[in-house]
């Protein structure tokens, strides 16, 4: 957050005192007319169209002092992590937080289980190495490479092909950005029954399924290829959103953050190569929506072999995989006997906490 705030702070004017134009670029004023000549911070030197009337809006920084106002202010709203307050020895910090979040969720937290915060020592650390040593982590780790991959691929595909479909481009694009948001909210529920592993499959297969459909659909109905890539865009949403919470889940805490960050990596790249993709149709027309419907399809039957992690606590170290997965907590009421013993019942609105989750 400092790192960014003093970019911000420092880069944001300076960039806008140049014209920028792929790299900072120094007006010269000669030329004729509209064109003026520009001087690179390479060396070259480029034309470029120019009109009077442009001149007479000063430069304005003014919208980077208020961006970099606003991240202080969220800095000041968001709250540290419970476990790394621990990890510092501020326990007092750490139960605020918690007792705030409780109330967020209109929860109570008990006293008793306050009580047992204290202060943790540094566990162990990783790094992007430890991803490839662990039998199991490299396994997960090609899989969900594969499946970053095809979803930027298969999203930004269907996005950049909006025109291609027959309808109104516009009207096309409406409804590709209306489908975003019952996606992705659909994906919680998603999660929720059918799991995270067969919840990713889905809607992966269902995705690629719907682009390697269209290529038998004739130009003739651009209503029914309309509809196909629809459902495919709500099937790509969908599937990026789950690859988050799921990915998240699959990596030890220690590791977690190198993992999500290689991941972007790879979706960022399956992003870059999608416009080549579209190239290919100049070969053949078939050829892009075959690319994006085959690789997802592809990488949704690989997460078969990922691990289910629906009510699984989450893995603080990378020996923590090697235990296996741990039982799902019972959901049961409390015997008779074992209210007399204690005396009492947990009252409404109680929630205890494990420990693994802070």
């Amino acid at each position: 957050m400092a790192g960014l705030l003093a970019g911000s702070l420092i880069f944001g004017p300076l960039c806008d005192c140049y014209r920028v134009d792929g790299a900072l670029e120094a007006d010269s004023g000669r030329g004729p007319g509209p064109v003026r000549l520009l001087h690179g911070a390479n060396g070259a030197s480029r034309t470029r169209l120019w009109h009077p009337e442009l001149e007479a809006f000063p430069n304005s920084w003014h919208g980077t002092d208020l961006a970099a106002l606003l991240l202080l202010l969220v800095r000041r709203a968001l709250p540290e992590s419970a476990r790394w307050l621990l990890t510092r020895g501020r326990v007092e910090e750490a139960k605020q937080v918690i007792q705030k979040a409780a109330s967020v969720n209109k929860q109570r937290v008990s006293p008793e289980l306050l009580s047992q915060l204290v202060p943790e020592k540094t566990g162990p650390s990783g790094n992007a190495r430890d991803l490839f040593r662990h039998p199991q982590l490299w396994k997960v780790t090609l899989i969900l490479f594969c499946v970053w991959f095809v979803d930027s691929l298969g999203y930004f595909g269907l996005s950049l092909q909006v025109g291609d479909f027959g309808l109104d481009i516009y009207l096309t694009q409406l409804v590709f950005g209306a489908i975003e948001v019952p996606a992705r909210y659909s994906s919680i529920f998603m999660m929720q029954w059918l799991g995270r592993k067969w919840s990713q499959m889905l809607t992966l297969v269902l995705g690629g399924l719907m682009c390697i459909a269209i290529i038998f659909v004739p130009a003739d109905l651009p209503v029914v290829v309309t509809v196909l890539a629809v459902v495919g865009k709500f099937a790509t949403a969908a599937g990026f959103t789950i690859s988050y919470v799921y990915t998240a889940e699959l990596f030890p805490t220690v590791i977690r953050q190198t993992a999500m960050g290689l991941m972007g990596i790879f979706s960022r790249t399956g992003g870059i190569l999608t416009p080549l993709v579209i190239l290919l149709g100049e070969y053949q027309a078939a050829l892009p929506m075959l690319v994006y419907g085959s690789l997802p399809v592809g990488a949704g039957l690989l997460c078969a072999l990922l691990p289910e992690t629906r009510g699984q606590p989450l893995k603080d170290t990378i020996k923590d995989l090697e235990q296996g997965p741990y039982p799902r907590p019972p959901e049961s009421v409390p015997s008779g006997k074992e209210t007399e013993a204690s005396g009492r019942t947990s009252s409404p609105g109680v929630t205890f906490v494990s420990s693994t989750y802070l």
